[in-house]
């Protein structure tokens, strides 16, 4: 492999992340808070803006305005929403040359679920990817804890 190689898959493996959070809430209202990508705006610090543009199904295309590095980036992305498992958002528009956000809820056998958040992306210019791939791991976890709080405003501290 060349030296070129070497770097570009180091920079696709630092842009993949993965976090999990047990939560005292039922696997629908996980799933209610994470479909709804229009409400993104409201409590999640880097999201400027999120319209639906055409719902077909369990298929959402979504345009997008997230501001990264003080700077606004328009995009559009499909949601696949499995009702109620998993919400599947990716992209290949704007800025990212690919973009995989997977939400999977999974119940336990106590009370609650396990909320885990998994992210990869791999933006098209190259430096901004390097700059920004130990933003984003910090970012994959407060992602989740923002999605935390905001459940527990929701849905109180527990069920």
């Amino acid at each position: 492999m060349t030296i070129g190689g070497l770097v570009s898959r180091f920079r696709q493996d630092m842009a993949k992340h993965f976090e999990k959070s047990i939560l005292p809430y039922t696997q629908d209202q996980l799933f209610e808070l994470v479909a709804d990508v229009e409400r993104y705006p409201e409590f999640v610090p880097c999201w400027l803006d999120a319209s639906v543009h055409r719902r077909d199904g369990d298929i959402v295309l979504v345009e997008q305005v997230l501001n990264i590095a003080a700077v606004r980036h328009r995009f559009v992305s499909k949601a696949v929403l499995l009702r109620p498992v998993s919400v599947q958002v990716t992209s290949s528009d704007g800025p990212f040359r690919h973009l995989d956000i997977r939400w999977h809820i999974e119940p336990q056998s106590s009370n609650g679920c396990t909320l885990m958040l998994s992210t990869d992306f791999q933006l098209r210019s190259g430096m901004l990817q390097t700059l920004l791939s130990g933003f984003f791991r910090g970012e994959t976890w407060r992602l989740l804890k923002v999605f935390e709080n905001r459940a527990h405003k929701l849905y109180g501290h527990t069920r």
